[in-house]
């Protein structure tokens, strides 16, 4: 028999598939956002505060209502053929809808606003605990001690010395060794 190989597999990526959200904005439908459109909608707004009748700005037979809304201000799907039924002119925007540097830069700074999380509460650490539970053996064994070796001052000597050393060594570690945890 001869050596066979074993079959090859190939891994391909997984075509993407983009579905558009939002349609596409066309030159000359008034949905792009630019420079000149803005400068625009500032001159409409001008000449309707002031009550004169748009320079040169009728629709083109054929084109579909242009909306009165403003870029960074709430739309409101109104056509420029005049308000709907149900809305009263106290609803309606104020006369005043230029467009202004200081809108847009209050508009972005609102959208940039960090979130605030509320961070949970600071938790004790546990190292006074384990140091207690530390001392309290310490002095168990000190009680043993005594216990067992009270007519041997060389042996309580040597025991208390094993003791604070150990106690000593314990809480170096806990305290300045250790994260806080």
């Amino acid at each position: 028999m001869d050596d066979e190989q074993p079959p090859v597999r190939r891994l391909k990526l997984k075509a993407k598939d983009v579905v558009p959200t939002d349609k596409v904005a066309r030159a000359g439908d008034g949905s792009a956002i630019s420079v000149q459109l803005m400068h625009r909608l500032n001159k409409l707004a001008e000449d309707k505060a002031a009550g004169r009748e748009p320079e040169g700005d009728a629709p083109h037979p054929g084109s579909p209502p242009r909306l009165t809304a403003i870029p960074f201000r709430p739309r409101r799907g109104v056509p420029e053929l005049g308000p709907p039924a149900d809305v009263t002119p106290a609803e309606e925007a104020p006369a005043d809808e230029s467009i202004t540097v200081q809108d847009m830069l209050r508009v972005a700074a609102q959208q940039s606003e960090p979130e605030l999380i509320a961070m949970p509460k600071a938790q004790r650490s546990r190292r006074y605990k384990d140091f207690g539970i530390v001392l309290a053996g310490a002095g168990g064994a000190t009680a043993v001690l005594l216990a067992f070796f009270r007519h041997e001052p060389e042996m309580l000597a040597l025991g208390f010395f094993g003791i604070a050393f150990t106690t000593m060594v314990l809480g170096w570690i806990i305290f300045g060794a250790m994260d806080k945890y």
